[in-house]
This record gives C-alpha cells, sequence and structure tokens, in this order.
C-alpha cells in the first residue's frame, strides 16, 4: 500500500472499490480463445510480468475503462492497486487489431530508458520556451499599447481631412457664411 495514512473505514472502502472494479474489469474481458491475443500476451510478459492483452466483450460493466469488442493491455499491479487499462485503436478511435505499434507506444512511455527521459525533457524545455516567448511578446505589446497611449494624450495632432471639422473652428462659426471680424455697434 501507500505511505499516506488514512482512517481504517476509509481504508476498508478504498479496497472494497479496488476489489469491486477488479472483479468489474474481469467480468468485461471476453475469454474466448483467440491466439493473437495470447500471442501478444506472451510477447508483452517478457517486457513485463504485469502486462496482459485482452479483448473486451460486446458489453461491458459499466464504468469500466474499455471499449466494447476492442482490444486492451491490462497492467496489474497487485491486489492493493487498480488495473491500469489501455485501449489499442486507431489515430481517430477506430477499431484495429494489435500490431508492433503496440510495443513502440510501450518503449515510447518507457520513463526508465534514458532516451524517453531526455526526449521528455526536450519536450518539457519547448513548452517552457514558448510560453517565455509568448510571455515577452504580450510584455512589448503592453508596453507598445501604453506608448500608444501616452502619445495620444500628449501630442497634438491635426486631421487633414474634411471628415472631421474641427471642435475649436466649430465654437466660433458663424450660420450666417460671412466671418465676423469685429462686433458693430
Amino acid at each position: 500500500m501507500t505511505g499516506l495514512w488514512v482512517p481504517p473505514t476509509v481504508s476498508h472502502w478504498l479496497a472494497e472499490r479496488t476489489r469491486s472494479f477488479r472483479e468489474d474489469v474481469y467480468r468485461s474481458i471476453d475469454m474466448s480463445p483467440d491466439s493473437l491475443r495470447d500471442e501478444f500476451t506472451a510477447q508483452l510478459q517478457r517486457i513485463d510480468q504485469r502486462i496482459i492483452m485482452v479483448r473486451a466483450n460486446d458489453r461491458v460493466v459499466p464504468g469500466v475503462p474499455m471499449r466494447p469488442g476492442y482490444y486492451h493491455l491490462l497492467q496489474d499491479g497487485g491486489l492493493s492497486v487498480p488495473l491500469t487499462i489501455t485501449c489499442i485503436e486507431g489515430d481517430r478511435g477506430e477499431f484495429v487489431y494489435p500490431t508492433s505499434r503496440v510495443f513502440e507506444r510501450l518503449h515510447g512511455g518507457d520513463m526508465r530508458e534514458r532516451r524517453n527521459l531526455e526526449r521528455f525533457a526536450a519536450v518539457e524545455r519547448e513548452k517552457q520556451a514558448a510560453i517565455e516567448r509568448e510571455q515577452a511578446r504580450d510584455r512589448e505589446e503592453r508596453i507598445e499599447h501604453r506608448k500608444d497611449l501616452v502619445n495620444a494624450y500628449t501630442r497634438t495632432s491635426i486631421s487633414t481631412t474634411d471628415a472631421t471639422p474641427w471642435r475649436q473652428n466649430q465654437a466660433g462659426h458663424d450660420h450666417g457664411g460671412t466671418r465676423r471680424r469685429g462686433r458693430k455697434r
């Protein structure tokens, strides 16, 4: 079990849920003879004794993360740990028969292998660099926006089009068409 202490009632409840889940998974497995499944299970157990390949029944127990009729990888970490289930499917979620791609994906996700650790570290570094570039771009945009605001409020600009008349000219505009030069009495 884990190093986390939980009250005995919760511990019993978790153990019961794990046992119930395990039973539901095994009820959802198609146990009919399948040479492809048996061949892959033999090859998978050379990699890790805890991994087997199974095929789900056409009807699975609700709540079990299995797709009816699909092949799945089942990793059993022991009675105190829930089963790990991975669906074997195509790129768009369609049904596919197991191929060597299963082993490629297993090796690609093996975090004990140095090559994969370096690849994951490179991906994380690239993600972090992208975040930093985005933050720098946002910072530059904010600085430019502030400069534009300051310039708009502190610099005088004169419109060279007649689309909007000057406000200072409208106040002194004579609607009669003549310009006043002074008051006549």
